[in-house]
């Protein structure tokens, strides 16, 4: 019968051959604390390139702490808080986040937040890349797209020269010698590269 795995039966299924992003997630009274917990127990001995990454900067700061060797992103969006309270909100979960990269809506680039947070130094993921002209916003303004969908199979000119510059950071070995972008299922909680 068909179900869906386990972490533990996705990592031995995937076995390194791919790097993969694993989006933790969670709603405001959740345990983060256990989530982050249970994901860095399933971590533990996988050997293949990996990150996590999470809406809520308390799952990249749990990893921050207690398993700082693991690669970590904060996702963000600025639909619905485009406002200075959003501004400086954002600015407050990057730093309580401790993220070493930002995965961010391919919706709200070009953005000035992003483009400060890159010059600062971290990665930018965009997510959801569907089309060309999304493609070409993520080549510009992001070191790698996620798609998804559709777009998986679409034709974008990904290749030598069109692929971003800078791979994120992952664990268990280094990220392919050309950057890949990540591709991730409809609205799924794992994305791979």
């Amino acid at each position: 019968p068909d179900h869906i795995p386990t972490l533990e039966q996705f990592l031995a299924q995937i076995s390194g051959q791919t790097p993969i992003l694993i989006e933790i997630k969670s709603e405001k009274n959740w345990p983060v604390a256990r989530l982050c917990a249970a994901t860095a127990q399933a971590l533990q001995d996988y050997t293949g390139p990996h990150a996590i990454m999470s809406f809520d900067p308390r799952a990249p700061a749990w990893f921050a702490k207690h398993s700082p060797h693991t690669p970590r992103g904060l996702v963000i969006t600025e639909e619905d808080s485009k406002s200075i309270i959003g501004h400086l909100r954002r600015h407050l979960w990057v730093r309580q986040a401790q993220a070493q990269f930002l995965a961010y809506d391919i919706r709200d680039l070009p953005s000035r937040f992003a483009a400060k947070m890159r010059q600062r130094g971290l990665k930018i993921a965009t997510w959801t890349v569907r089309t060309p002209t999304q493609f070409v916003t993520a080549q510009t303004h992001a070191d790698a797209p996620i798609f998804e969908g559709e777009a998986l199979n679409a034709p974008f000119p990904i290749g030598e020269g069109a692929a971003p510059s800078s791979p994120l950071p992952f664990r268990g070995g280094a990220a392919p010698n050309s950057p890949r972008p990540f591709r991730g299922g409809a609205g799924g909680g794992v994305s791979q590269i």
